[in-house]
């Protein structure tokens, strides 16, 4: 893992603000029928992801100091100002990116361990373009569902997190 982590300490607050939006992304998407990308399947795991995906979220912002919109219903625009965010629940240290992600974007990897929480781990950073190298490109659930898995010690530091 990178050694330019950062940990970001959330109030419980604001944990349970996250909570709350992933519920409202999980409806607005259900009754839009809106199935999760890339073949994921719409059950409360999907729910679970929007809550890891809103702590991860709000941590960058909080890192930043910037406000956090929670953006329900705008699925297409960047998570934290111009910054995607890729949470995981575990701590694989690895950030995953999709063929559709755009080359241009930075991607920022937040662990988000329940039994961690208050705090959320922000691992570090890649752009898309540098994160989608052949050798990352597997189906570790062997169920049709390639992407590619950025291996932890090749993020960059979030001190090097372009702020502009």
């Amino acid at each position: 893992m990178t050694n330019g982590s950062v940990v970001v300490s959330l109030e419980w607050p604001v944990i349970d603000l996250a909570g709350m939006v992933a519920w409202q992304r999980f409806f607005y998407k259900l009754q839009r029928q809106i199935r999760p990308r890339h073949g994921a399947p719409h059950d409360f795991t999907t729910l679970a992801k929007e809550f890891a995906g809103c702590l991860g979220e709000i941590a960058l912002a909080q890192h930043l100091g910037v406000f956090w919109t929670g953006r329900v219903g705008n699925l297409d625009c960047a998570d934290v100002g111009p910054f995607q965010v890729r949470a995981a629940q575990l701590s694989t240290g690895r950030l995953i990116l999709h063929r559709d992600d755009a080359d241009s974007d930075a991607f920022v990897a937040a662990q988000t361990v329940i039994e961690c929480l208050p705090r959320v781990r922000l691992a570090g950073w890649i752009t898309g373009a540098d994160g989608k190298r052949p050798e990352y490109w597997q189906d570790p659930t062997s169920k049709g569902r390639h992407a590619f898995f950025v291996p932890g010690d090749q993020l960059l530091p979030m001190s090097t997190l372009p702020t502009r």
